[in-house]
């Protein structure tokens, strides 16, 4: 039976890491939403999560570019995860309580990232946020308290909502480009304090 806050996926695919995956399309897009798993199939207990680039259905392909909101919620097995470079966005809630992520590495087309996207990943240690991310989203890394470093390719800033990094130690090195001190020092100031130039 499905749940009624799952809409009918389009049609169900398997991604390299061997999860089989629901997907939602819209025009020549995709978005990768809910496991299979949380409305009756199987997810699997792969330790790591690789999302593909594209996605094919009855001879058409579709480029992947979200993640839906709550799409992987709560699978805290999960270790690894690679995104493909054709992201854009990431939705709400995304990767909420996927506790054992050591390390995440956001492509450079993501523009923004959801409402508690990554929020409860309390053993994440590294983020690298891509250069054209430039919002986000509320509690998005909210109580990753294991974070050691966070790299932002973003020339200016990306915009926080509240709460972004909630529970998240202030005196980590923060790696921004050359020539964006300025910038991050008036975005990110309040929430941290070791800036450092590459």
């Amino acid at each position: 039976m499905q749940s009624p806050l799952v809409p009918p996926a389009d049609f169900i695919t398997t991604a390299p890491s061997g999860q089989a995956l629901n997907v939602f399309v819209s025009g020549g897009e995709a978005v990768v939403a809910l496991p299979v798993h949380a409305i009756g199939g199987s997810f699997g207990r792969s330790r790591s999560l690789v999302i593909p680039p594209a996605v094919s259905c009855n001879g058409r392909t579709y480029r992947v570019t979200g993640l839906g909101d709550r799409a992987f919620r709560g699978f805290s097995h999960i270790v690894s995860v690679q995104l493909p470079d054709t992201l854009t966005a990431i939705g709400h809630l995304a990767f909420l309580g996927c506790y054992d992520i050591v390390e995440i590495d956001i492509p450079d087309g993501v523009v923004s990232i959801g409402n508690g996207a990554f929020s409860y990943c309390s053993c994440l240690k590294r983020l690298t946020l891509g250069s054209s991310v430039c919002q986000l989203g509320a509690g998005a890394f909210n109580y990753c308290s294991r974070l050691t470093q966070i790299t932002s390719k973003a020339k200016e800033a990306p915009l926080l909502d509240e709460r972004v990094f909630n529970h998240v130690g202030g005196d980590i090195p923060i790696y921004i480009p050359s020539g964006s001190l300025s910038s991050y020092c008036e975005r990110w100031g309040q929430s941290f304090a070791n800036f450092e130039e590459l």
